[in-house]
C-alpha cells in the first residue's frame, strides 16, 4: 500500500464535544431520505434507544483509549488538513427486540374482567392515573418497576392499598422504547383490550381461561362447527357469564377471522357478525396445559390418550405442537414429555441461555431453536444471522450421529 504524508492542525473551531453514532447502512439510509421520525427514548439513568415509526434501535456507549481526529476526506494531493473534532467515545447503535414482559408489567396492574368492574373501576375513587409516576423514577424502566415492588413489599402492611393506573396507547407509547409499530404488534402478541374509554388493558387470565373453556365445552355439545363460529352467536351463548369484550378476545386470540367463501356466507356474516375458524393448535395447548398443571411430567403415549380425550372431535394433537412448550426425553423404547413453557423463561438473551442450559447441558440445535425464536428480530431461517447469534451464547459440535449439538460457554 502507498504512503503519502499530510500535515495536521486544530482549528479554532474544532469541536471537542463531538456525539458520533454508529449506525448501519440501511439505518444511515433512513436518516439521510428524512422521510421517518426519529425519537429518543429512555429512563433517568437507564438505557436509551432510538425509536422510528418501524423499528427500535438500542444504544451502547463505547469508550476509546485513544483520542480520534475528524477531519475532512483526504487524498494524496491533499498536503494539510484541519482537525474539525475530538472525539474518544461513541455510540453504537443496534437493532433490539421489543421485550414483551416490560408492557406486560406495565399492564398488569389492573387487568379487564367486565365492563361493571372497569366502569366501577373509572367513576369510582379508586382511580388513580398518575402522570408524576413517569417523571420522578431515578432509573431505568425495569428497574424503576422492580424498586416499586420492593417498596411495596417491605411496608404493604403500612400503606394503603395501590393504586391501579391505566393507561391510553398514547401514553403507553411515550412510556416504553418501542417503535409504533412493534407496540402494536407487541399488544397484538399479548391480546391487550382497547376499552370503549380508550385504556388498554390486559384480560384477566383466568376469566380468559374459563371463558374458552366454556366456549369449547358449550359448542360440542351444541354441536358447533370449530371451523365457522359466529362471533354474536358466541357471544348470545356465553354473555350471561362472560363479559362481551372478554368473548371477543378469546376469540381473535384462539381462532382466526374468516373471511366468507360464498355469497351466502357474506350474508350471514352480515347479519351475525364476525366467523372464526378456531387455531386447531393453539385450542391443543391450552387443553395440553391444563393437563401439565396436573402433572409436568408424563409418558408421551399416555399423555397423547388424554390429550386426544379432552380436545374437541376432529382435533387431533401431537407432540410436535410441544416443541416450546415441553422436553421430549427417550426413556427405553418411549418418550418422556416434560413441561417447559418458553413463556416461563428468562426475556434477555444471556439469562435465556443460561436457563437452558441449566435445565440441559446439551441442546440438540434444531430443539434448542424454539426456545429462542422470540428473542430474535428476524426469521431463524436466515442461517448466518441465527448463527451468530449462537456463537455469542454457546458453542457447538456435531456429535457422532452427525446432529448440531449446543453447550454452554
Amino acid at each position: 500500500m502507498a504512503e503519502w504524508h499530510c500535515s495536521l492542525s486544530f482549528g479554532e473551531e474544532a469541536n471537542t464535544d463531538l456525539k458520533v453514532f454508529q449506525v448501519t447502512e440501511e439505518l444511515l439510509a433512513q436518516l439521510l431520505a428524512c422521510n421517518n421520525s426519529f425519537v429518543f427514548k429512555g429512563e433517568p439513568g437507564g438505557d436509551l434507544a432510538l425509536c422510528s415509526s418501524e423499528e427500535t434501535y438500542a444504544i451502547r456507549s463505547l469508550q476509546s483509549s485513544n483520542t480520534l481526529l475528524v477531519v475532512p476526506e483526504l487524498s494524496p494531493e491533499d498536503g494539510s488538513a484541519v482537525i474539525q473534532g475530538t472525539f474518544s467515545q461513541h455510540y453504537e447503535l443496534t437493532r433490539s427486540v421489543p421485550r414483551p414482559e416490560v408492557v406486560r408489567r406495565l399492564l398488569s396492574e389492573q387487568y379487564y374482567k367486565s365492563d361493571a368492574e372497569y366502569r366501577a373501576l373509572v367513576l369510582g375513587s379508586e382511580l388513580h392515573v398518575s402522570d408524576t409516576f413517569w417523571e420522578t423514577q431515578p432509573s431505568g424502566l425495569e428497574e424503576s418497576l422492580e424498586k416499586e415492588e420492593r417498596e411495596e413489599e417491605e411496608d404493604s402492611s403500612a400503606r394503603p392499598p395501590k393504586r391501579p393506573r391505566l393507561m391510553t396507547r398514547k401514553e403507553l407509547q411515550a412510556r416504553v422504547p418501542y417503535s409504533e409499530r412493534e407496540l402494536d404488534a407487541t399488544l397484538a402478541n399479548l391480546h391487550a383490550i382497547e376499552t370503549p374509554l380508550q385504556h388498554i388493558m390486559l384480560p384477566e387470565p383466568e376469566t380468559v381461561e374459563a371463558c374458552l373453556d366454556s366456549l369449547l365445552t358449550i359448542g360440542e355439545g351444541s354441536g358447533w362447527n370449530f371451523s365457522c363460529l359466529s362471533e354474536s352467536t358466541c357471544i348470545d351463548e356465553l354473555s350471561p357469564f362472560y363479559d362481551p369484550l372478554i368473548i371477543s378476545n378469546v376469540l381473535q386470540t384462539y381462532g382466526l377471522s374468516k373471511a366468507p367463501e360464498s355469497a351466502s356466507e357474506s350474508s350471514e356474516k352480515e347479519a351475525n357478525g364476525r366467523v372464526w375458524c378456531l387455531d386447531a393448535t393453539k385450542v391443543c395447548l391450552f387443553r395440553v396445559r391444563q393437563l401439565f398443571q396436573a402433572n409436568a411430567s408424563w409418558p408421551g403415549a399416555q399423555l397423547l390418550e388424554q390429550w386426544n380425550s379432552i380436545v374437541p372431535s376432529g382435533i387431533r394433537p401431537s407432540l410436535e405442537m410441544l416443541r416450546a412448550d415441553a422436553i421430549l426425553e427417550t426413556v427405553g423404547s418411549g418418550v418422556k414429555v416434560a413441561y417447559f413453557p418458553r413463556d416461563a423463561l428468562p426475556c434477555t438473551p444471556r439469562e435465556r441461555f443460561a436457563a437452558l442450559f441449566d435445565r440441559r447441558s446439551k441442546w440438540p440445535r434444531l430443539e434448542l431453536l424454539p426456545f429462542i425464536e422470540d428473542l430474535c428480530s428476524w426469521p431463524l431461517e436466515e442461517v448466518a444471522k441465527t448463527d451468530a447469534f449462537l456463537a455469542q451464547h454457546c458453542r457447538e459440535h456435531k456429535n457422532e450421529q452427525g446432529v448440531v449439538i449446543c453447550i454452554a460457554l
